[in-house]
Parts: C-alpha cells; sequence; structure tokens
C-alpha cells in the first residue's frame, strides 16, 4: 500500500494472481504512474480480506476498480457511492460475457459509476445505455521496465529455433477455460492440428499458468514437433518479439494486450474475428481450419497501426476528478 488519500487502485499483480492480461496491465499502470511521479495508493483484493478493501476505499476520494469478478465489482462500487467516492471501474472483457447475474450485476455497477471504462466498441454501445459517461479507452501500456527472460526459457527458444522452420508464430493463454457456450475461449487445440500439418511453420504457446499443458496431456493429446510451450510464468512481449506473427484464436475477448503489444513492435496480428479488433489485424472465423492456414500461409505484412498508450487517458480521468 503506498501512501495517497487520492487516488486508490483496486486490483491484482502477476505476483499475486500469475501473468495474464489485466495483471500486466495493472503493473504497468502502476509503473506508469511512479515514472510520471503521480500518487496513488493499491490494493490488492487477491491479498486483502473484503472488510479490509472496504476500510480502505473509505480513505480514498477516486477508487479505480480493476476486478473481472461481477459480484465484487457491484459490491465495491456501490460501497463506493454509499460513501460519495468517485468510482471508476474498468470492464476487461466484453459486457455481454458471463451468466445472465454477471451481466445484470456489471450492468448495475456502470449504471452508478462516474467513469466506466470498456474495451471495446460493442461494449461501448451497451455501457451508453445504461451511463452516457461511459468511454472505450485501450487497456494496453507499453513496458515501463525492461522485460527479459530467464536462462531456462531462452535455452528452449534456442533449441526450438534451431529446427529451421519458414515461419515462426506465437499465441498465448492466461488460462484453460470455456466460454459461457462451451467454446476453448483461446482455441489452442485447433491450432494443434492446423500446425500438425504444416510442419515446415513452427509455433510457441506461452501457458505461464500450466494449466493448458495439464488439459493436454489429461487428454492424451498429441503435441507436435513443431509447437513449442512454455509453461511457465515468463515475458510474453519478449516471445513476440521473436516471432514472425501473433495469433489471437478466440472465440471471445476484450481488449487484448497480445494484440496491442504485436501492433506496437510492427508485428503481424492474425486473429479470429469474433469481437472487433484494430485496424492492422488479419481477420478470419474463429477455429476456422481452413481460414486460419490461408491466412498462416499469405503473406505477412507489417501492420501500420497507432497504437495508444491507455495510462495517458487514465491519468486524464484522475486529474478530471
Amino acid at each position: 500500500m503506498r501512501n495517497s488519500n487520492r487516488l486508490l487502485i483496486v486490483g491484482t499483480l502477476p505476483a499475486t494472481a500469475g501473468i495474464g492480461g489485466v495483471t500486466i496491465h495493472i503493473k504497468r499502470l502502476l509503473e506508469f504512474l511512479d515514472v510520471r511521479n503521480f500518487k496513488y495508493g493499491f490494493c490488492d483484493y487477491k491479498v486483502c480480506s473484503i472488510w479490509t478493501l472496504l476500510k480502505v476505499i473509505a480513505s480514498y476520494k477516486i477508487i479505480h476498480i480493476n476486478i473481472t469478478n461481477a459480484y465484487l465489482v457491484f459490491a465495491l462500487t456501490f460501497w463506493a457511492m454509499l460513501l460519495r467516492k468517485k468510482v471508476i471501474i474498468t470492464r476487461h472483457s466484453n459486457i455481454s460475457r458471463g451468466n445472465k447475474i454477471s451481466r445484470i450485476l456489471i450492468r448495475l455497477s456502470i449504471s452508478i459509476a462516474d467513469a466506466p471504462i470498456v474495451l471495446n466498441t460493442e461494449s461501448l454501445s451497451i455501457a451508453k445505455h445504461y451511463n452516457k459517461r461511459s468511454i472505450q479507452i485501450s487497456s494496453f501500456i507499453p513496458p515501463i521496465k525492461e522485460e527479459t527472460l530467464t536462462p531456462d526459457v531462452k535455452e528452449q527458444l534456442s533449441r526450438f529455433s534451431k529446427s529451421g522452420y519458414e515461419r515462426m508464430f506465437c499465441t498465448n493463454a492466461y488460462a484453460f477455460a470455456l466460454d459461457s457456450r462451451g467454446n476453448e475461449i483461446y482455441g489452442l487445440n485447433c491450432l494443434l492440428k492446423i500446425f500438425a500439418m504444416l510442419r515446415d511453420y513452427g509455433l510457441i504457446i506461452s501457458d505461464p499458468s500450466g494449466t493448458y499443458t495439464v488439459w493436454f496431456r489429461e487428454r492424451g493429446i498429441v503435441i507436435p514437433e513443431n509447437v513449442l510451450i512454455i509453461a511457465k510464468p515468463h515475458s510474453f512481449f519478449e516471445i513476440i518479439r521473436l516471432t514472425d506473427a501473433v495469433i489471437r484464436n478466440t472465440s471471445t475477448d476484450g481488449d487484448s494486450v497480445t494484440v496491442k503489444e504485436a501492433l506496437y513492435i510492427g508485428k503481424p496480428v492474425l486473429c479470429s474475428n469474433s469481437v472487433s479488433r484494430p485496424k492492422g489485424c488479419t481477420l478470419y472465423p474463429y477455429n476456422n481450419t481452413d481460414a486460419i492456414k490461408e491466412v498462416l500461409c499469405s503473406d505477412l505484412t507489417p501492420p501500420h497501426a497507432q497504437i495508444t498508450n491507455g495510462a495517458e487517458q487514465l491519468i486524464e480521468i484522475y486529474n478530471s476528478f
């Protein structure tokens, strides 16, 4: 906890909850605020008890909630509203995602927040219906500090690259998960089948939680020789630097940090069209084998995309209060 009674950021970090889009966003946001010498307080809700969290919120003027659990988001937003705090909530996934109760709670949270933030155009159109102050801000914040790979991960990559693949692709999954329709969110099983057919291409899968590796093993899914899975925490940003293009074969998404990172450093991005994507991405239907093979084998043109730093916009909102 840092001393400041002005702004409290509620979220969690990679050291607590593992590497994922939301935890990386929070980590880089705090680093960005430190560089700007912007005073704030931070509370890791995975560490604090609910009673501690409620007490901490009472001592700050502006509360920025970065939590995916809809029940907790609503509880904290409602509590902060009762205390007449200025409440900012960032919804890090589509508003339409989740079961009926969680969707209702997120809509209620948006309706009473002072600044609801969403990450894509579909969510913005829904959020505006409940709160005209809703805005869309990118979750992407470029790395503030240098991110490196550990020696053992570097050794894995070195051995894999010696196979001399024509093209090297990468993809990632925070953890194995299914969407509300029972679809595999990250579409990795489909990619394994495709790369088993494209032996001249290599694929690096970032599996920092290790849950996908377990899922593959439990189902007897064979990993092709041209696929490398890194099943431990590491910097995916550095993996992107080492490959020719990024694949984002998701059934649903928020404002993918992975996509923005790749575009930021000028790497081609091949994405499912399940949600709106930034300009510069090559789109295809989710889990469509023929379409994916076609884009993998097509010209990989570096994108011409201007990626905004979401932290700059967040500071503007903080200052407005």
